[in-house]
């Protein structure tokens, strides 16, 4: 049967499409897994003993046509807050063309379907939906058989949308100041949860609505009102998508009660010992009239928590009042009530008064930031200390010194080791290392003792006065960790350990402190400072009376960095190809040991990009870092931009611990730029000062191949151009080879310093191969590529002149020869035709053309000497060959004189003679030069003689 039964993979059909379905001997057979409404095309042979016979002819047959089959479930499409759009693919027809959809969707309560749409169509738009709700829906086919099944139902969510609007708040607790309001959600939340009510408060006192309550209870309490007032009140609701409309307004009043608190005290003057303070009477009196005031006092920093410990110091109807006996440059705090039959009113918050202040007292020592892990680096300390008591005048600045402390006998302290520190974004105020160096004796050029190593930044404290020396046997004062900022050997050293280390140099000397800086705050950045370097800090703090004795001063340790810069290289030996190079260390390592250097060559954008590569003298290279492009400042963005502008490149051609290195594979004669970077654990130090070093001239390279112009048979002018390096050594001379045209070695056709060459005596239709060298004064080139060149056939030879194979006097029968040899076919053209030509008062005319080598000039005059030439034609998109020799050929001449009765009439001879003896007159006049033209005299005389002889002897 053709085609196979559905739902089957494992049919092999034969040519025609047709698979076997049965075999067997009875003569009927029922197939299944047919398609509704389709043609099936059935054949059947039999088989015997000897074999199969041929296949009857087809029947067809079709199978009725059924419903359609169930639709795959709709799919959303499109969604607003009220509707869906929906769509579903075309489910099998059955064998029956579908005629009509039918959709239907639920409540979206999970209740029953019910049908939203009828039609062709295979899309839909369902409006008049609720917001936010998930809804079921559901399609079936339908054709002229019947209905399918209904798909599986899908699941569609309308989009969300604003809540409704919730009900009037009502009012659950009523007070003289406060109002308790309870309300409902809204009836519908628009598909988002509510998340939050926003209450409002009508003042009849003027202001407006204002916003009393805004979370998402459903209750609230409004404070602050006036007792005895009249209020409205409404409520809104809000979610994801918007906002509801307001509720219905609620009317609402507060009962009576004690008097509204008072605005807090203000100080109307100030002594040593005493204050005035004032105050106004409440603004309500919560119906009733005031009573009297209490007023009270609190020591501290005016919390509410300090009248634990108060009194009262006036009780009474006045607003003012002297309160004395109090301490000068101290803070108090006030607070004060009134109060009436009803009550009294709450205290009002606590307000600080002060006394003539005086100086501020002494601030803490300076600290670490508990951000310096992050923000500290080996150049800057971020510091912070304790603010000091103002007493009564608040600190206007913080005066910051500092020093590096100077052991006798011995630089400046520096550590040995400490951990890569996290950058840091802010920055100095003031470059400290220049301005210590250029005033201060304590910056001295680093010694090679150095202090014991430290985990991190270290902070010892002690209290140093400004004119007194450094002492480190006073740290061991409390044991260890006694006053240190840090907990030692994780955040700081102690101080018996610095200062242990610091006794063994003997050392006492005078701290000279310098201001750093002035700030507002209890915290400073310093930055210009040297990496893995011991300070001294201290700071004072200043208020409009004055300024505080200094804090006790603390010893910072600042972290490790990278290394300073290496010295240039410099050159050991240089050669066509390499250069040899060595460096010393770093004048500093900055804390952590130089591990590792990095040797860097200079690339230039418009410079050739030549690779190089570079090993360890000595030594088996260590494990290469990653080979990286490096520009201004090690930045690959950098280096990209400067790439851009034609500006240095710098990459890495060695990385390793040894301190030379030999760079191979560079170009001979060309200068390169070296420089050198130094790595530790902490990162790379800035490039040393670049060196340039020139490799050794070579021999030129081999120059580009050969170019050719005005191509000719048998000439060509040859081109080429200098080659792209020199190598050092500027190209004196070239030589210019090439082969015989038929493959054979190459021989040398021109030297010199042209960069042009005509070759000539070639043989016209081979291929030449020609190659050029370059040559200075430390030899030659290696030849350039080949360059080929083909020669175009030369035209045909041309003939022989044409001669005169019979003449008379009117015409001349002219014939020539063209010369053949057996290099005809390959060095010229074939022959198609010949073109003679007369010459007439000075001009050559054509009076032939054709296939013939010869022709008959008729009208000739008698007599006449016609010059004639000749020449071969070729194909016509060749040039047509050279010309003849031109040929000098005379008519016969016509005797007009008689001749005399007693001797014979002239012959034909002496007639012949007579036109060649008029012809080589005329050829003699053609000539320059006396001694031929006397020659020529000559012999026309003799042959007249001749003549004369003939005629009359």
């Amino acid at each position: 049967m053709r085609p196979p039964p559905a739902r089957e993979e494992s049919w092999s059909a034969d040519p025609d499409g047709f698979v076997e379905i049965y075999q067997g001997s009875d003569t009927s057979f029922k197939v299944a897994r047919l398609v509704p409404g389709r043609d099936y095309a059935f054949r059947v042979r039999g088989f015997n003993s000897i074999g199969a016979g041929a296949f009857s002819p087809e029947a067809i047959f079709s199978t009725q046509p059924s419903v359609p089959a169930q639709p795959e479930a709709p799919q959303m499409v499109a969604q607003t807050a009220t509707s869906v759009t929906l769509r579903w693919e075309a489910p099998h027809s059955g064998g029956a063309e579908i005629t009509e959809y039918v959709l239907e969707i639920d409540d979206g309560e999970g209740g029953a379907f019910a049908m939203v749409y009828t039609g062709p169509e295979m899309i839909c738009e369902i409006q008049q939906l609720r917001a936010g709700f998930t809804y079921r829906c559901r399609v079936l086919a339908v054709n002229e058989v019947g209905r399918s099944t209904f798909s599986i139902p899908a699941d569609v969510r309308t989009g969300r949308a604003e809540p409704f609007k919730p009900t009037p708040p009502v009012i659950s607790c009523r007070g003289p100041t406060s109002l308790t309001l309870a309300w409902d959600p809204p009836e519908d939340d628009g598909g988002a949860e509510v998340e939050e009510y926003r209450v409002e408060i009508w003042h009849p006192r003027g202001g407006g609505w204002r916003v009393a309550y805004v979370g998402p209870a459903r209750a609230c309490s409004v404070t602050n009102l006036q007792p005895g007032q009249s209020y409205r009140v409404r409520v809104q609701a809000a979610n994801q998508v918007g906002l509801s409309e307001w509720s219905g307004e609620l009317r609402a009043m507060t009962s009576a009660s004690a008097p509204d608190s008072l605005e807090p005290p203000v100080l109307g003057d100030s002594h040593q010992t005493a204050v005035l303070v004032q105050w106004a009477p409440p603004r309500h009196d919560g119906g009733s009239a005031v009573a009297g005031y209490r007023l009270e006092m609190g020591e501290g920093g005016g919390r509410s928590e300090s009248f634990g410990r108060g009194r009262t110091v006036y009780s009474g109807l006045d607003t003012a009042v002297w309160v004395k006996e109090l301490q000068p440059g101290c803070a108090y705090s006030f607070r004060i009530q009134t109060w009436n039959k009803l009550g009294s009113s709450p205290w009002t918050p606590p307000v600080v008064f002060h006394t003539l202040p005086g100086n501020p007292s002494s601030p803490g020592p300076p600290t670490l930031a508990p951000s310096a892990a992050i923000t500290m680096t080996s150049t800057q300390l971020p510091l912070v200390w304790e603010p000091p008591a103002a007493n009564g005048a608040p600190v206007l600045s913080y005066c910051l010194q500092m020093c590096m402390p100077v052991l006798s006998g011995h630089d400046t302290w520096r550590g040995e080791r400490a951990p890569r520190p996290a950058l840091a974004d802010s920055s100095s105020s003031t470059d400290l290392a220049e301005t210590a160096r250029s005033s201060s004796d304590a910056f001295k050029p680093p010694g090679s003792k150095t202090a014991p190593p430290s985990e991190t930044a270290s902070v010892g404290t002690g209290s140093v006065d400004e004119d007194t020396a450094f002492d480190p046997g006073s740290f061991s004062e409390g044991g260890d960790g006694d006053g240190l900022l840090g907990s030692p050997g994780e955040d700081g050293i102690s101080r018996k350990g610095l200062a242990g280390r610091a006794s063994e140099w003997g050392a006492r000397e005078e701290l000279r402190f310098e201001d750093v800086e002035v700030c507002a705050g209890a915290a400073a950045t310093v930055g210009g400072l040297m990496p893995h370097t011991l300070y001294a800090f201290r700071v004072r703090a200043t208020n409009t009376v004055g300024s505080s004795e200094f804090s006790p001063v603390s010893y910072l340790l600042t972290a490790s960095a990278e290394p300073e810069a290496p010295p240039p290289p410099t050159v050991v030996e240089t050669g066509p190809d390499h250069v040899h190079l060595r460096w010393e260390k770093p004048a500093r390592d900055n804390g952590e040991s130089v591990e590792s250097y990095s040797l860097e060559i200079e690339r230039r954008s418009s410079n050739r990009t030549a690779s190089s590569s570079a090993s360890p003298v000595g030594v088996r290279p260590s494990k290469q870092r990653g080979a990286r492009m490096v520009g201004i400042g090690g930045s690959t963005a950098a280096a990209v931009a400067a790439a851009s502008k034609g500006e240095e490149l710098w990459e890495e051609v060695y990385s390793g611990n040894v301190r030379e290195c030999l760079v191979d594979t560079l170009d001979p004669g060309r200068p390169y730029r070296f420089r050198v970077r130094a790595w530790n654990a902490v990162g790379g130090s800035p490039p040393s000062a670049s060196v340039q070093v020139r490799t050794d001239p070579a021999a030129p390279g081999a120059p580009p191949p050969p170019s050719f112009s005005a191509v000719t048979p048998t000439t060509v002018r040859v081109r080429w151009t200098p080659p792209e390096e020199d190598n050092g050594a500027p190209v004196r001379s070239y030589k210019l080879g090439a082969d015989d045209g038929l493959g054979g070695a190459f021989r040398q056709v021109y030297e010199g310093s042209a960069l042009k060459h005509t070759a000539a005596r070639l043989v016209p239709g081979r291929t030449y191969l020609f190659r050029v060298q370059a040559i200075s004064e430390l030899g030659a080139s290696a030849p350039s590529a080949p360059a080929s060149v083909s020669l175009p056939r030369a035209p045909p030879r041309a003939p022989l002149a044409p001669v005169a194979k019979s003449a008379n006097t009117s015409a001349l029968v002219l014939v020539w020869e063209a010369p053949e040899s057996e290099e005809e076919e390959e060095r010229f053209s074939s022959r198609t035709g010949f073109t003679l030509q007369l010459e007439e008062r000075g001009t050559f005319k054509t009076i032939y053309e054709g296939e013939e080598p010869s022709f008959e000039a008729k009208n000739l005059a008698p007599g006449t000497v016609y010059r004639f030439r000749v020449r071969s034609n070729g194909p016509p998109d060749m040039d047509p060959g050279p010309w003849s020799p031109t040929a000098a050929l005379a008519t016969d001449a016509l005797l007009d004189v008689a001749a005399p009765r007693a001797h014979k009439s002239p012959s034909r001879l002496q007639n012949q003679l007579r036109t060649r003896l008029h012809v080589l007159h005329q050829e003699a006049d053609r000539w320059q030069g006396l001694p031929m033209r006397r020659a020529v005299a000559s012999l026309c005389v003799a042959l007249v003689l001749i003549a004369a002889f003939l005629q009359w002897g």
